[in-house]
């Protein structure tokens, strides 16, 4: 068996562990380690797991690592260093992460400490690239070591959390950094995309970001961008709706369509499908879907169902969001008739049942 320690929104928790057991029918929840954290374990392998998550969705966790080792508390960067060693190969660079559980004294000594032991015995240590990752959570009764790689813990990000600094010119919101976090969560290569649409552009994040990568951009909104935004040399400004646009530039064509509209489920897949007909084959789609503050679990697959022009390839609830998740999407050669509605498979046992009752087809609604 697998043990591992997962992160996600800890106003989620339950949510995440209702994806977990429907995902996956060798899942047991063990310990909650923290508001955001909890263990358990799976018969899945680490890189199995990791592929799970990704495939199924399990769209509420943001990371997780597979413990190797569990030390008693209060373990020091010895102690650390010597649970990760036999883990580790000097071909391979490395990093370290540490964590602590809400309401323990934070240890700034720990990942220099254990970092610095590394670099003695050989180890190339590299905070942003490394191609191993040393991951520790300090719990309330014992502290939880795992080796494992970016791929497997879905993130090279500690815990699932990014923090950006607000760099290039004119900042212009937080949702640049949802869109920064979903290209790096969903692997997006921006490099053989030419031309693209944001739809609901203002007041310009996302536009922002991609004319940065030297991608064309047609921002589409009402509302106006920001001045330094409509300005970008490879930006074009249409003020009107999405709707409007169709029917006024119906021979424009994109290789990535990004949609952070604050609109429901439904209207914003609308929107979406409208769009598929301006989209070059296999062209890109990131969009966030809008979650109600009393949501059911059945809206968020009813809605993943009704983008008939998209195959989905990825979603999350980032680091960046908040009452919404992200989905990374890809067009289809064909848009496919709507899914019928049908009811939703959960795991077996008394902690699926609970969180069926308030998460699954039949439930009521729970946030």
């Amino acid at each position: 068996m697998t043990r591992f320690v997962f992160t996600c929104q800890a106003a989620h928790f339950d949510l995440t562990l209702f994806e977990f057991q429907r995902a996956d029918g060798t899942f047991s929840f063990l310990q909650r380690l923290s508001e955001d954290v909890g263990l358990a374990e799976t018969a899945l392998a680490p890189a199995a797991l990791a592929e799970t998550v990704r495939k199924t969705p399990v769209i509420f966790v943001r990371h997780l690592f597979a413990v190797t080792d569990v030390l008693p508390r209060g373990a020091d960067a010895q102690a650390v260093f010597a649970a990760a060693l036999p883990h580790l190969s000097e071909e391979l660079s490395v990093s370290v992460q540490t964590r602590f559980a809400d309401g323990l004294p934070f240890d700034a000594g720990l990942t220099p400490g254990v970092s610095q032991r590394l670099a003695e015995h050989g180890f190339a240590v590299d905070v942003a690239g490394s191609r191993r990752i040393v991951s520790v959570f300090a719990a309330a009764d014992a502290v939880y070591v795992g080796v494992g790689d970016a791929e497997e813990n879905l993130t090279h990000r500690s815990g699932g959390e990014p923090h950006y600094a607000r760099a290039g010119f004119g900042f212009v919101s937080r949702a640049e950094f949802k869109l920064r976090e979903a290209a790096e969560v969903f692997g997006i290569d921006f490099a053989g995309i030419h031309a693209a649409v944001d739809l609901g552009a203002a007041p310009g994040g996302w536009t922002k970001v991609l004319a940065e990568q030297g991608i064309a951009v047609t921002a589409i909104d009402p509302s106006r961008l920001k001045p330094q935004i409509e300005r970008m040399e490879n930006v074009t400004y249409r003020q009107m709706r999405a709707e409007d646009f169709l029917k006024a530039f119906p021979d424009s064509r994109f290789d990535l369509a990004v949609n952070d509209m604050k609109l429901d489920v439904r209207q914003s897949t609308r929107v979406m499908d409208g769009f598929w007909p301006l989209l070059n084959a296999g062209a890109l789609a990131v969009m966030t879907m809008k979650l109600p503050k009393d949501f059911s679990y059945r809206e968020i697959l009813s809605g993943l169902r009704s983008l008939s022009g998209y195959a989905l390839l990825g979603a999350r609830q980032l680091f960046h969001n908040r009452s919404e998740i992200t989905l990374f999407l890809r067009r289809r050669d064909e848009m496919r008739k709507p899914e019928p509605k049908r009811g939703e498979k959960t795991g077996q046992g008394g902690l699926s049942k609970k969180l069926a009752k308030k998460y699954g087809n039949k439930g009521k609604r729970g946030s």
